[in-house]
């Protein structure tokens, strides 16, 4: 891996191991990923980065219940294997028009990156006339690699890429305005 990253510093020896993170110089780094088997330790050192000044900390964790524990002591961003492949699922399950799913962890809600098909019901409309449904919100659109945010004059074009936030009764609906079936 350190010779695959330039300007990376990898680690490989106890994670825990104080001593080696302050000798490796761990107070002077922009940045500190902890990627081990161990959630516990990735939390753990991901601390003692923090403690030492290091401005962004990423750990990876399986245990989704952690997810929001890491950002509550503190951590910048957590990666969690089982809410990338369950967001994978879902982009694949909501159609070929969806680019992108997340899930905001206590919100019921989905944020869908959505693509505007040709003859879809939102095209050439603005935002105001469509009358969306509670639990639908256009966020954002992406046109011609600028970003705009939406207002009720907003109209979307096909091809434009948009930001929804949708609660999961909404969703057919949503897909259904992207689409052009």
């Amino acid at each position: 891996m350190a010779e695959e990253l330039e300007h990376v510093l990898v680690l490989h020896g106890d994670v825990t191991d104080i001593d080696l993170l302050v000798s490796e110089g761990l107070d002077e780094m922009d940045a500190f990923v902890a990627v081990t088997d161990d959630e516990e330790s990735n939390l753990v050192t991901c601390l003692m980065a923090k403690h030492l000044g290091v401005r962004k900390t990423v750990a990876l964790l399986s245990k989704t219940a952690y997810v929001p524990i890491s950002q509550a002591i503190g951590l910048d961003a957590a990666v969690s294997q089982k809410l990338a492949v369950s967001r994978e699922i879902l982009r694949f399950l909501r159609g070929r028009h969806v680019l992108s799913v997340a899930t905001v962890y206590g919100l019921n809600a989905e944020i869908l990156e959505i693509e505007a098909k040709p003859r879809a019901p939102i095209v050439r409309r603005p935002l105001k006339a469509l009358k969306l449904p509670r639990g639908v919100l256009i966020g954002a659109l992406l046109r011609n690699g600028q970003v705009e945010i939406a207002t009720g004059d907003t109209q979307i074009q096909e091809g434009d890429r948009a930001i929804v936030f949708v609660t999961p009764d909404q969703l057919a609906e949503v897909e259904r305005l992207f689409d052009n079936r």
